[in-house]
This record gives C-alpha cells, sequence and structure tokens, in this order.
C-alpha cells in the first residue's frame, strides 16, 4: 500500500513525501529514508534525522578533513557529528589562512603552507561558514549536526539514509540556497519509506536551529 501525501512547505518549498511500507523488509535493522531533492541549485544538499529516544555515538575517532585544492575548499560541504575534529589540510603550493568567524565556530588557523596540516573540534551543533583570509573566493560549510543519521545528495540530487530508528522522527532538509525545512514522519517498523523534496519557486532561507 503506498500513500501520497503532498502539501504546502516552509517559504514556497512543496513537499512530496511517498511513503511506502513494502510487505518484505529490505533491512532489519532499521528502516531505510530514500528520495531526491529537486533544485536549481547544483550544490550538496545535507539530509539528517533527529528523534527524541536517539542517542548518536561519540564522534568518530579519524578526524574529518577539509582540504584545500586549487584554490578551493574540498569538500564544498562537510556534513559532520558533534565533536569531530576536523583536519585542515594545505594541499596547494602557496599560503593559506583559514578561519571562521561563524557562532558556531569561532576560529582562525593562521597563514600556513602547503603540506601543513591544522585541527579544529567542533563541539556545539549549527553551521559553521569556512573562508580563507588570503583568498576571499574560497569557502566551504560545515554543518556540525546533534545526529550521526545524515547524508549528503549525490549528483543528481538522490540520497539514502539507513537504520532510522522506529517512531517519530524529524527529516531536515538544509540546502544553502534556500534555507531550512522540516518534515516530521512516523517510522513504524523497517522498510523503505521515500521522501522526495520539490522547489517551487525561490523560498526565503532561515537560520538554523537545531531542536533538542
Amino acid at each position: 500500500m503506498m500513500t501520497v501525501i503532498t502539501s504546502s512547505f516552509v517559504s514556497g518549498l512543496v513537499l512530496t513525501a511517498l511513503m511506502a511500507w513494502p510487505e518484505v523488509p529490505s533491512r532489519s535493522d532499521g528502516a531505510v529514508l530514500e528520495g531526491e531533492v529537486h533544485c536549481a541549485s547544483d550544490q550538496p544538499k545535507v539530509i539528517f534525522v533527529e528523534a527524541d529516544e536517539l542517542v548518536p555515538p561519540g564522534p568518530p575517532a579519524r578526524p574529518a578533513v577539509l582540504d584545500q585544492r586549487r584554490l578551493e575548499f574540498v569538500p564544498h560541504v562537510l556534513p559532520i557529528v558533534a565533536g569531530t575534529r576536523v583536519a585542515f589540510i594545505n594541499s596547494d603550493p602557496f599560503l593559506h589562512n583559514v578561519f571562521s568567524a561563524s557562532t558556531t565556530k569561532l576560529f582562525n588557523l593562521g597563514t600556513y603552507p602547503t603540506g601543513i596540516t591544522r585541527y579544529v573540534t567542533f563541539d556545539r551543533p549549527g553551521p559553521v561558514e569556512v573562508l580563507c583570509n588570503v583568498h576571499h573566493e574560497m569557502l566551504a560549510y560545515i554543518l556540525v549536526l546533534p545526529t550521526h543519521l545524515f547524508t549528503l545528495t549525490d549528483n543528481t540530487g538522490r540520497y539514502r539514509l539507513e537504520g532510522l530508528p522506529v517512531g517519530k522522527i524529524r527529516v531536515t532538509l538544509w540546502c544553502k540556497a534556500h534555507g531550512v525545512h522540516r518534515q516530521a514522519l512516523d517510522i513504524e517498523g523497517p522498510g523503505t519509506r521515500k521522501l522526495d523534496w520539490d522547489d517551487s519557486g525561490e523560498p526565503a532561507a532561515r537560520q538554523l536551529v537545531f531542536e533538542r
């Protein structure tokens, strides 16, 4: 049985949710959420899931990496769980100065040459805008999340999240071009749910605030 729900969502974003409960679950250790984000922007989007009873594991032992190559931060969007240590590598043959004035994490790594790596630990959930004080065209976003259930869309806008808990969850879409949009879902058991996000115009961005 498949139920199709279409409703107006935040600031002109139309959300189409296709929620299917197959007779044979695709996984035995949790539900799966997959779908597609239809948006004119080609920047990566982040999808993440929160739940009141969800306790995320500790941060990963290995640091996440934000590289500097050919006058670009790679990747452009880096989602991480709170508590993660990020390595800022300089792979360019010239100096960089990485910093952020974001309220989530204020830091300045100073100017350092090629081959050097400097580290920052991000303890507080929220968005972080990363810049270079030497090359003003360089820009990246670190999204520090209060959950380990997150993913990036691929280059076609598709995404897939596995291991969702049973019960009420909050699904959040973060897109730099169109802001933050949320949808509540009730996961009744293992299986695959489909959640597609359709951009119907130019919705105004909202400040990213994480629910507790």
